[in-house]
């Protein structure tokens, strides 16, 4: 809608008795796009903590407040050891980044159980 307002805008006359409207309803349409968008944001993180508190054994839920906002996620991985001696062995770590919190939690290959 937002597009359509503004292409709408685009071919009307400033002195138009319709102008007036159009801007309003573009402001407006604005405002709904970003409160949506804050929602499904909330969401989401609201969505990640859960999971990371139900699938990550011994993670303090004090860790997470409301003001936190979900970011990315991923593994990361490392090899640990002397490479000249054959002895390296692949470490995995699950990351998830909020705005004000890494949370990196070790990752087992067998089970795929995460553990804080």
């Amino acid at each position: 809608y937002e597009l359509l307002l503004k292409e709408l805008l685009k071919h009307t006359d400033d002195n138009d008795s319709v102008y007036g409207h159009l801007t309003a309803a573009l402001k407006s349409i604005k405002k709904v796009t970003t409160d949506v968008n804050e929602k499904r944001r909330g969401v989401e993180t609201m969505t990640k903590i859960l999971d990371i508190q139900q699938t990550a054994a011994g993670i303090p839920k004090e860790l997470f407040h409301s003001h936190l906002v979900y970011i990315t996620e991923g593994d990361l991985k490392s090899k640990i050891g002397l490479k000249h001696y054959g002895n390296q062995k692949e470490k995995i770590r699950r990351f998830y980044l909020f705005s004000g919190l890494l949370v990196i939690l070790k990752k087992y290959q067998h089970n795929r159980a995460l553990k804080y």
